[in-house]
This record gives C-alpha cells, structure tokens and sequence, in this order.
C-alpha cells in the first residue's frame, strides 16, 4: 500500500507538473518554472506536505540527474558547432565562471555579512549557466545566431565542472581543511586532465562497441548512454571530473557516429528533460519558503547583481578578444539562463555539512526563479531588439513586449506576496492598558503582556509610578526570556544532535538562520548562537530601563517604548519589542563580549546569568561607562529579585 502511494504521489506529481507546464507555454511562460512551483507546493510548507532533506541518497540521484543533463548536451553538439564556439565558449566557461563567482563574493559579504570564504562559495553556487535552460527557450520561437548560440552551448556544457569544482573545493575548506593555492592548481588540472581523457575514451569507446554488438534500438541506445556514464563514474573515482568526462563522452560519440547519435538522441533527449524538470521539483521540495522569504530580500542582491552586473562583465571580458558585436555580447550575457546547475551546487554545501547549508539553497532557487523568469520570459524580445533573433517578421510586436513585461512583473509581484505571507510571525498575548488598573490586571494575568504604558503614566505620582514601572518592565523582560529559553532548548537540542554525529536537516537548519536573524546575528553555528543568545536579567534590565526613563517619567520615552536609551527617534512598536532589542543588543554588539563571556560562564557552572554578576560589562559604548555602571548598581541595589513579585502574587 505505501509503495503505490509512493508511485501514485510521484507519477501524479510528474504528470501534473508536465500539464501545469504546457498550460504554461500558452503564454510562453518558463516551463520550468512551473516545475519549480510545482514542487514548492507539494513541499514541506505546501499542500502536498513532502518532506525531504540533502541526504546521500539525494545528492546521487541529482549528481545522476546532472551527469544525464549534460550527456545529452554533448549528444546534441554537433562538431561543426562545438568547433565554431570552442574558443570563446571555453573561454567563457573557465574565465567567466571564475569572474562571475569573484564578482557576486563582494555583494554577497555586503548583504549576507559573512566573511570571504563564505561570499565566495555564495557566488559560485550561482555562477553557472544551464544548457538545458538555454535550450528550452527553443520552445518560446526564439531562434539564436549560429555563432551565438554556438558559444552558450560549449559555454554550459563547459562551465559545470568548473563551478562544481570551485563549490566542492569551498566547501572542503570550510568543513575539513583550507585548500592551498597550490593545491586549487593541482585539483584543477587534475579535475580536467582526468575527466578529458575518461571522456574521450568513453566516448571513443561508444561507437566501437555499437558497430560489433547486434542489439536492438532499445538496447543501443540504454548500452550508449551506460558507456558514458562508465565514463562518468570512473573520473569520479579517479580524482577528476566526471561531469566533464560525460558531456565530451557525448560529444566524441555524436562526432564519431552522427547516425547512432541522431537515432539514439530522442531517447536522451526524454531522459534530459525527466532529468531536468525532477532537478526542478526537487529544487521546489527541499526549499522551505518560511526560510526562503527570511533570506529573499539579500538573495534578490545577488540574483540582480548576477544578471545585471556579473554577468555581463564577464561575459564582455571574455568575449571582447574574439571580435564579438556589442549586441551578440549583450544577447549572449543576457541569456545565460540558471536552471539545474545552481540547484544542484546548492545541495553540496548542505551535503557537505557547511554551517548553515540552507542559505546556498535558498539563495539559488531567488536566483534562479529571479533568471527564469526575468531572462526566460524577456529573451525573445531582447533578442528581437538587438536583430539578432532569425524569425520571419523579424518585428517586435507592441502587444507581446507588454504582455511579457506584465508577466515578468506580475510574477515578481506574486512571488513577494507569497515570501511576505511565509515570513516568520509571532503569536504574542499582548494587551494594551488604558489605565493604570487595566495595567495592573494585565500583569496579575498570566496570559497576557503589556504591550505600552497606559496614556499619562508618566504623569502619574513616584510612589504609584515607581513600583508600577518595576513590574512592568519586569513582566516585559520575562516574555522575552521565555522566549529565549525556548531558543536555548531548540539550539540546545540541536547541539546534542551534531555531537551524535547526526547532521541538522534543511528545515533544522532553516530553523537555526531564522533564530539567529531575530537577535541580529547572520551566519552563526549553533555553538556559537548559545554562546552568544541568553536571558537578559530582569533586574539589571529594570534598572537600565529606570535610568533612561526617568522611572517612567519621561513622557518621550513612555510614549515612544523606548526603554532603555535605543532607537530614541523612532522608538518600538511594543514594550516587547524594546527588551527583544535590548537582548539582540547584548547578544551581537561587539561591545559587550565581556557580557556574554559572563554569562557562558553562569552556565558552565549551570546558573542563570545574575545582575551583578553581568553589572560590570554593560558600559558598552556608552559614554562615561564606569559612571554608568555605577549609577545602573546603585539603582539595582533598590529593585527586589523577580522571584519577590512570583511569591506575592501566589
């Protein structure tokens, strides 16, 4: 029974998606980007409920998936093209890959804030371009220059080895050792020079064996693409590129025995587009889009920056030496789609247990969403207005361009909604007093925060005003460390997870970025978010509090919640959100490492962090820091333990 579940939920998923995409194509829509809101659906957060992770056993199917994608690339490049577009294609491949990565590293350092490494390995996940994609925008009517569409198919061919060699080699150093330069020199020729010959004798080997073997169609074609992936799996295990191996496997065989190749070709031709359109869907079930809208906003930066700024330099640099129009470079810079590549290269990290692996998975489904869409669907028009498409009118029809426009717009437009819709949210019983009564009810009521003062608190006589103020404040930062414990437990939880040599999910890893963004922090470990994310002691808050409001008798500062001297112009939305700051403050702020050593320090000896203990390092960079440290002890001295206010109110 569970088995057929299985294959009807797949067969049902597959047949759906190919449906959803012809409807599609009747308004030129990317098709595989249906596939990739198709899977989005059906994923962990959608309707369907699929839940999936970058096991082993998936990072195989899609290495498979990759290696059939680009078999039937070189399968399909006839010679006389491969040899028209190798020079500037190659070129292309190697140096512009590498341009583009070293390009989107800055961006992706400025918007991520992470350090260089890590930027890096951002910017190659995205930095290859797809043939299949590039192919699929024959299904648009868009027909390119022999000379250039010459040079994306040697260029996509060509490129993937090197992004997946640059990703591996990233996440290595990361994760087991730092690679030296000179070991990048010697993985890299080492990575070419062994898929180059693996593939060429693979290849070589394919037609010599069709002409002595007496087999059926059927079987000519299984045994054909079986030798290539021979190919593929011995460069693997030999050190090299095995990805490189099984696209020349493909190509050698198409120059050596065109007519096998025409004949087997619509067979490999299917296996591609199963391949690519699963690679899609796969991309759709693993993202998880409450992470993917907590990321969105930076992962427009790079998928921008990659089709508007990267792209085009290194497409210009490479090229310029061969004598390429200025509207063949920018027709050629403007339809290096990314499809399945950039998908696959965001498993590897995830795979290879880089902190935070999510974020290279959601980053290239923004980008590649971004690319399909906005390259994808506007690329028969660019193509049109440069006069480098080879249709028969010729014309750029008024109605089309904006229907496509539209689309691209509306598309964008959708996808924000949906990012918006899925963004983390809280769910907090706050209430807002009217009076000093309704104040009062709210903290004797165990289910309810107050979210402001009431109107004219600050007015109201010390002796009522001040005891008041002391609960409240101490009430507010309880909320807040209760939700702090039950960040600690979740980090905690996860911590012993990785001591038993279990690797976090994609959703647990998910879970940890989304902690981290709410106290201010990006791109942390889990041991290092516990070292950093703790209870903020109410009574040391409650004095700090006191002092920048005068015990609440600052009227700015009441009305504005601004408790503690912060965001004096704006202020906060609630009294919450005042302490939640507070400890985002404590927890990322290079100026209070003092503090947070304290408070590791209470919870190797398994205390609670104590007022007096963190008193001496909350100076920060306020002016003056030893008065203020004073003055915040003085006034410490006055305020009774939290526990106090528990034993009176029971």
């Amino acid at each position: 029974m569970e088995i057929g579940l299985i294959i009807l939920a797949s067969a049902a998923l597959c047949a759906g998606a190919i449906l959803a995409g012809a409807a599609g194509q009747k308004i030129d829509a990317p098709v595989l980007l249906v596939f990739l809101l198709v899977g989005m659906l059906a994923g962990n957060e959608g309707p369907g409920g699929i839940a999936l992770d970058a096991s082993p056993a998936i990072i195989v199917w899609a290495s498979v998936a990759l290696a059939a994608i680009l078999f039937e690339g070189g399968v399909r490049t006839k010679y006389t093209v491969f040899r028209m577009g190798a020079p500037p294609g190659l070129t292309l491949a190697v140096a512009g890959t590498l341009l583009t990565a070293f390009i989107l590293a800055p961006v992706a350092k400025w918007v991520f804030d992470v350090d260089w490494q890590i930027a890096l390995l951002i910017g190659a996940t995205v930095s290859a371009t797809d043939a299949a994609a590039v192919f699929a925008l024959a299904a648009t009517g868009l027909k390119m220059p022999e000379r250039v569409s010459a040079v994306l198919e040697v260029e996509s061919g060509n490129n993937d080895p090197i992004a997946i060699m640059l990703v591996v080699g990233l996440a290595t150093s990361l994760t087991i050792e730092s690679v030296t330069a000179v070991g990048w020199i010697v993985m890299f020729f080492q990575k070419i020079s062994i898929g180059m010959i693996c593939g060429l004798v693979a290849g070589g080997m394919i037609p010599f064996l069709l002409r002595r073997a007496n087999l059926t169609g059927g079987l000519r074609s299984i045994l054909a693409g079986s030798v290539g992936f021979v190919g593929f799996g011995l460069a693997e295990t030999l050190g090299g590129s095995g990805f490189l191996a099984i696209y020349l496997a493909g190509l050698v065989f198409a120059t050596r025995a065109p007519y096998e190749a025409e004949r087997t070709g619509p067979l490999f031709d299917g296996l591609a587009w199963l391949a690519q359109t699963g690679l899609f869907l796969l991309l759709g079930l693993l993202i998880t889009p409450s992470h993917l809208a907590g990321v969105v906003i930076p992962s427009l930066w790079i998928a921008f920056a990659l089709i508007f700024l990267a792209r085009p330099i290194a497409v210009f640099v490479t090229l310029l030496p061969f004598r390429f129009q200025p509207k063949e470079m920018g027709f050629i810079a403007w339809v290096g789609l990314r499809g399945a590549t950039p998908i696959y290269l965001g498993l590897i990290p995830a795979a290879f247990g880089v902190a935070n692996g999510n974020l290279y998975l959601s980053t290239a489904a923004v980008v590649v969403l971004l690319s399909l869409v906005i390259q994808g669907w506007t690329a028969p028009v660019v193509g049109r207005a440069l006069g480098l498409s080879e249709e028969s009118d010729g014309s750029i029809e008024r109605g089309e361009t904006i229907a496509r426009l539209s689309a691209v717009t509306g598309t964008v437009a959708v996808a924000s909604w949906f990012a918006v819709s899925f963004a983390p949210s809280t769910n907090m019983m706050l209430v807002e007093p009217d009076t000093p009564q309704d104040l009062r009810a709210a903290l004797e009521s165990e289910f309810e925060t107050p979210a402001r003062f009431p109107e004219g608190f600050y007015e109201l006589p010390t002796e009522e005003r001040q005891p008041l103020f002391i609960e409240t404040i101490t009430a507010v930062v309880e909320r807040s460390n209760a939700e702090i414990r039950l960040d600690r437990a979740e980090l905690t939880a996860l911590r012993d997870q990785q001591l038993a040599g279990r690797a976090l999910s994609l959703s647990q890893d998910a879970d940890v970025e989304e902690i981290a963004r709410r106290y201010g922090l990006t791109f942390q470990t889990v041991d290092e978010l516990l070292n950093r994310i703790d209870e903020v002691p109410p009574r040391l808050a409650t004095a700090q509090a006191a002092i920048a409001t005068g015990w609440g008798g600052s009227q700015v500062m009441v009305s504005r919640n601004a408790l503690f001297g912060l965001s004096l112009d704006r202020g906060y939305p609630t009294l919450l959100d005042a302490a939640n700051s507070l400890a985002s403050l404590y927890a990322s702020h290079p100026d209070f490492q003092g503090l947070r050593q304290a408070r590791v320090t209470s919870r190797a000896a398994e205390l609670r962090p104590r007022a007096e203990d963190l008193l001496p390092y909350i100076g920060g960079f306020v002016d003056e820091s030893d008065a203020y440290v004073e003055q915040v002890g003085s006034v410490l001295v006055g305020i009774r333990d939290p526990a106090e206010f528990d034993s009176t109110n029971r």
